[in-house]
């Protein structure tokens, strides 16, 4: 017999003495019941059980999820590392993750991103700093894409695209070219 993770959350709320609305309970549903599979609800709920006395809120949940369901950030990170050596600023990247390129968007777009990116055997201390920021921000990302179904309407462009297209401002552009002689 298989446990309905609505049960379930309610239980979990009976035992702090309060009980699900009728919001509450709609909110679950689109953020939580309806895209994942009650099996996978079931055990982020239960593992919240195990880790907390409180009753689990929908963000508490879809961070347990969100680390059974999607690619770990290191791996989106090694992705990224590769991406940029392979690509360079000047051609548009090909990214099928679309929580890594939001990522690259927040981290200020391809060019930037190719031009700050530090070394990883080269500068260890940056590049550990740089993979705790990319951490945090790729896992509000896999939220955003999986959670709130939010897309990037433009992927990231690298300098010859971005140029071509006009999408980029001519401060952006004299600064990743350097001063004009």
């Amino acid at each position: 017999m298989s446990l309905d993770a609505l049960q379930y959350l309610s239980s979990l709320c009976g035992r702090t003495n309060q009980t699900l609305t009728e919001d509450e309970a709609l909110d679950w549903q689109r953020k939580v019941f309806s895209r994942y599979p009650n099996d996978q609800v079931v055990a982020a709920l239960s593992t919240h059980a195990d880790r907390s006395a409180f009753r689990p809120q929908i963000s508490d949940v879809l961070r347990l999820l969100g680390s059974q369901t999607s690619r770990s950030a290191l791996l989106a990170l090694n992705d990224l590392v590769n991406l940029v050596r392979k690509v360079g600023p000047y051609k548009s990247p090909q990214i099928q993750d679309a929580a890594l390129a939001m990522s690259i968007q927040e981290l200020g777009g391809w060019p930037t991103l190719c031009n700050c990116l530090p070394d990883p055997s080269g500068n260890e201390m940056a590049y550990d700093r740089f993979s705790k920021r990319f951490a945090q921000i790729y896992e509000m990302c896999v939220n955003q894409v999986q959670v709130l179904g939010v897309r990037l309407e433009n992927p990231p462009m690298g300098l010859i695209e971005a140029a071509q297209n006009g999408n980029r401002s001519d401060q952006q552009a004299a600064k990743l070219q350097g001063p004009s002689s």
